[in-house]
């Protein structure tokens, strides 16, 4: 790997929290699966932090694709990746991991062909029951932001929410709802690993695949960006008989930032 030219890696930054490792600015789900990609294969990667203002200008300065087109209107987004070593661009976490996968296949290979309809799958089923929930946990986010990229944020989610982020979180019963949706999420990844054996741990059996990297990129973040009292927080430790703190921590060795 030695001749291989870091990869540049586009992450957006928070600000740490107070006590925190001031290099610990790392806090998006879908960012943090490219991050973890790229640690377990041993790719080297150089972050580079680029705030929500500045994404547009340059995805187009390197030739980066919309992440997404809403309203006939072109939405530049990270993670990106740029490789030196095959000048190619590529922008979309679960876009970004297929194509490491194939440009660097030494292991673990995130996707063997016998687990692609299982891969499709989860993927899909955590896009349905999570993009509804963002509006959950978005003036947590919020509150972790840099001042320079707060009135971007505010601008662009109040516009698609047509509310103030104060008033975004559900309440009541659409709360509860999202809840037992989140609980149920749970169980059906943990019942899914459990069909491998009482003792399986991984989706993957006993080597991770991409959807492994999914669920991880999606707990993980929870307690460093809401802390451990945050009422998802408890859920995530608490379900299932407290497998998940097991799971997340077979990650723990993937979760540096270069």
């Amino acid at each position: 790997m030695a001749s291989i030219e870091p990869i540049v890696f586009y992450d957006v930054p928070r600000v740490p929290r107070e006590g925190a490792d001031p290099n610990n600015k790392a806090f998006s789900s879908n960012t943090w699966k490219t991050r973890y990609v790229l640690n377990m294969k041993g790719i080297p990667y150089k972050t580079r932090w680029i705030e929500y203002p500045d994404i547009a200008d340059e995805m187009k300065r390197i030739g980066g694709e919309p992440g997404a087109v809403y309203g006939g209107i072109p939405f530049y987004t990270v993670p990106t990746i740029y490789d030196p070593n095959t000048k190619t661009v590529v922008t979309n976490s679960d876009k970004i991991a297929a194509y490491l996968d194939k440009q660097y296949p030494q292991a673990p290979v995130l996707f063997p062909p016998h687990t692609r309809a299982l891969q499709a799958a989860v993927t899909k089923r955590f896009d349905t029951i999570l993009q509804p929930m963002l509006p959950m946990f978005l003036q947590e986010l919020y509150d972790i932001m840099t001042d320079y990229s707060k009135p971007y944020i505010r601008a662009t989610r109040e516009q698609f929410l047509g509310c103030k982020i104060e008033e975004a979180a559900p309440t009541g019963e659409r709360k509860e709802q999202m809840i037992q949706a989140i609980e149920g999420l749970l169980t059906e990844m943990y019942d899914a690993i459990k069909e491998s054996g009482e003792d399986a741990m991984l989706l993957g059996g006993d080597i991770p695949i991409y959807a492994d990297v999914l669920v991880a990129a999606v707990l993980a973040p929870t307690e460093e960006n809401f802390g451990k009292d945050n009422e998802v927080t408890r859920i995530i430790y608490a379900a299932n008989n407290g497998f998940w703190p097991k799971y997340l921590r077979y990650f723990d060795k993937y979760k540096a930032v270069h």
